[in-house]
């Protein structure tokens, strides 16, 4: 189980290393591989989704599965912001991430 992960609002997507991927059970067989650029220049991806769980709330989330190892593990945009009002407390050393009340 992956407990941490950076938060990065400059990224869309959720980034997981190429041994995350298969410990998750990911396969690149078949699956289309996709260029995106990172600080360290252009990485090969496979999207897929998984469920991951913040807090109490579990969800399912779109990610950016690195086909190299020397990627960190990267929270996005996608899928995850939307559903949460996330606050920064730098001084306290306290990020906390409250579940946005989905409209019905």
């Amino acid at each position: 189980m992956v407990q941490f992960l950076y938060i990065d609002s400059g990224a869309d997507f959720t980034v997981i290393p190429y041994r995350i991927g298969q410990y998750l059970g990911l396969s690149a067989q078949g699956q289309a591989v996709h260029e995106v650029q990172g600080i360290n220049g252009a990485v090969g991806v496979i999207y897929a989704q998984l469920h991951m769980t913040i807090g109490s709330v579990s969800l399912p989330v779109k990610v950016a599965w690195a086909q190299l190892e020397h990627v960190p593990l990267l929270l996005g945009r996608k899928d995850v912001f939307d559903r949460f009002e996330i606050t920064f407390r730098q001084r306290d050393g306290v990020v906390e991430f409250l579940e946005v009340p989905t409209e019905t």
